[in-house]
């Protein structure tokens, strides 16, 4: 209760300091990239799928081995076409992001990755290890849409000046939803496997149980981040601009 307390007395303060500072460009963080709504609307996206995503990603690898009975080197073997998948899909929508504009791109990702992640939390330690690798590649699709498309579409969005204050914030965006949402997978997953287990159940199928309460937390970001996706500009193409991909 303290650290919380304490949260809500220094946020404020450190937002009024940023603006203060920013009267005289000496802002470490510059928020003016925010007044650009076509930044503004894919940052906000990130904040909601980056903490689905590492939530999932992080949590996956330990599903696999303590419920689904899985060796390290299975593990890592099942994790591997999705690295391989992100990298090559994000080639080909970063071409179709120029050409269609991010918008459409930002909406067929929270489509896709929602539903994968739906599907995701109903599958159970006795289901196919295929199907549960093909639900994984699918999620892995709708990121790599959301990330390429969200990158491209908020730096695009910004004037050259702004361009390295809009770097730091996705790369802030990216670090701090990331660490948010393994906190909030395994606390999820944690709390629910031990009254699963205070219950008389087994670890491993209290493990998935919990994990499927994860993913299901996962899907409602991942829709918030689809109603932000609608709030994007329609645009005819996106602007090349320095795109991170993941």
């Amino acid at each position: 209760m303290g650290a919380l307390l304490v949260g809500i007395v220094v946020i404020p303060l450190f937002v009024a300091r940023q603006l203060f500072l920013q009267k005289t460009d000496s802002a470490p963080l510059n928020m003016r990239p925010f007044a650009v709504r076509s930044f503004a609307v894919p940052a906000l996206l990130a904040v909601f799928f980056m903490t689905a995503a590492t939530g999932m990603m992080t949590l996956m690898p330990v599903i696999l081995q303590a419920s689904y009975g899985l060796t390290p080197l299975q593990t890592g073997l099942f994790m591997l076409p999705g690295g391989l998948t992100i990298n090559v899909i994000s080639v080909v929508v970063g071409r179709y992001c120029e050409r269609l504009g991010a918008r459409p791109l930002m909406v067929a990702g929270a489509v896709i990755d929602g539903a994968g992640l739906w599907l995701l939390s109903m599958l159970a330690p006795d289901t196919s290890i295929w199907l549960l690798l093909a639900t994984y590649m699918f999620i892995i699709v709708g990121q790599a849409f959301l990330w390429t498309s969200s990158y491209a579409a908020s730096l695009g969005a910004l004037k050259k000046h702004l361009l390295p204050h809009g770097s730091a914030i996705m790369n802030t965006i990216q670090q701090l939803s990331g660490a948010a949402g393994i906190a909030i997978a395994f606390s999820i997953m944690t709390a629910t496997a031990a009254a699963l287990v205070s219950g008389g159940k087994a670890a491993g199928p209290a493990m998935a149980q919990g994990a499927q309460h994860s993913y299901l937390i996962a899907f409602g970001m991942v829709v918030l981040g689809l109603v932000v996706a609608l709030m994007m500009p329609k645009t005819s193409a996106v602007r090349k601009g320095p795109v991170q991909a993941h």
